[in-house]
């Protein structure tokens, strides 16, 4: 599969929803140069992860970590200095994003020769944690953080309706019936 897909080196996005990536597989993929979006969706990954596997990925302008829990942001900085491209870095349900991560990738994205017209934008899934970021010693100017909320896909929304319809059709009550919708 991806000794096609190096081969020929015209993927340009490339997305794994619900599935596992190795190590090796994450190698695999930073051969992949003309990938300019990479998203990874509720995916198991190594951990801690380093972005800097995917160094490689110079056309790369949307990176997307959803749900794939601890990132090793000290170890992801090359990745950041390499893809001058970079334009989005999604890190929704990703943990392990320190102050010292974002201060340095302000930095090289500082030092960038053109400088980018536009900051790098980081975006998270809790509204809690961009406070902490925000009221840093130091402005970030070259970092843009934003908050993202997931919604119901039209299958998703479809799944409910008819598990609502089938609930609705039983004799499940009380307590039983909170278990099954909760979330």
């Amino acid at each position: 599969f991806f000794d096609e897909l190096c081969k020929r080196n015209l993927l340009e996005e490339l997305v794994f929803g619900e599935s596992k990536v190795s190590e090796q597989h994450l190698l695999r993929i930073s051969e992949l140069t003309n990938l300019q979006r990479l998203k990874f969706c509720i995916t198991s990954m190594p951990r801690p992860l380093s972005l800097d596997v995917l160094k490689d990925l110079v056309n790369l302008e949307e990176l997307q970590l959803d749900d794939c829990h601890e990132v090793n942001a000290e170890g992801s900085l090359e990745l950041i200095r390499r893809c001058q491209k970079l334009k989005i870095l999604n890190f929704c349900f990703a943990f392990g994003i320190t102050v010292n991560f974002l201060t340095e990738a302000n930095d090289i994205l500082s030092q960038r020769q053109p400088p980018s017209t536009e900051p790098l934008t980081l975006a998270f899934d809790s509204p809690e944690i961009l406070p902490t970021f925000q009221t840093l010693e130091n402005p970030l100017p070259f970092l843009k953080f934003i908050t993202v909320t997931r919604k119901f896909a039209d299958a998703e929304e479809d799944y409910l309706t008819i598990e609502e319809d089938i609930v609705s059709q039983t004799d499940v009550e009380g307590h039983s019936l909170n278990r099954k919708f909760r979330v």
